[in-house]
This record gives C-alpha cells, sequence and structure tokens, in this order.
C-alpha cells in the first residue's frame, strides 16, 4: 500500500477525498502513459486521474491500465470547519 498526503491531488474533490478515506471509493497507482491513479467509484465505474487528482478518463479507458498498488492518505483528514455560538 502507498501513502500520500492527499494534498498532492490538489484538483481532486474534497468529498471525494473524504469518501477515499472512508473506504467508500478505492485509489490505486496505475501504469498508464497518461495517468497515475485509478478511482474506483462502484463496480462499474472507475476513472483515470492525473497525478494532481484531475479526471483523465472515465470508465472506457479504464479498462486498459495495469493497477499498480492500493493508495491511503497519510495525512489526517481536515477538521470540520462548522463552528458553534455559545450564548
Amino acid at each position: 500500500m502507498k501513502a500520500i498526503d492527499s494534498s498532492d491531488l490538489v484538483r481532486l474533490a474534497a468529498e471525494v477525498k473524504s469518501l477515499i478515506r472512508d473506504g467508500v471509493y478505492s485509489l490505486y497507482t496505475v501504469q498508464h502513459p497518461s495517468a497515475a491513479f485509478l478511482l474506483v467509484t462502484s463496480q462499474d465505474d472507475a476513472y483515470l486521474l492525473a497525478s494532481d487528482g484531475e479526471v483523465v478518463d472515465g470508465a472506457s479507458g479504464a479498462s486498459e491500465v495495469q493497477v499498480e498498488q492500493a493508495v491511503c492518505f497519510a495525512d489526517p483528514p481536515a477538521r470540520d470547519s462548522l463552528h458553534v455560538n455559545w450564548i
């Protein structure tokens, strides 16, 4: 398993990063000429991502990649920004 900082994937939405952390989505490194990662969101949906997290190709391009390692985030999740005003 490869650990990376979630901040490395600047083009990937925070909600997607949260779903990866929670194990709902899976992220893998891949061997592909135009992608660094494979994001699997369901049994039928996968997306190739560039090294910055930008979507390169959808499920059609993802079928011809060699998956290498599972990826997890090494940095802690962002703290919630909910503030409570006490009276």
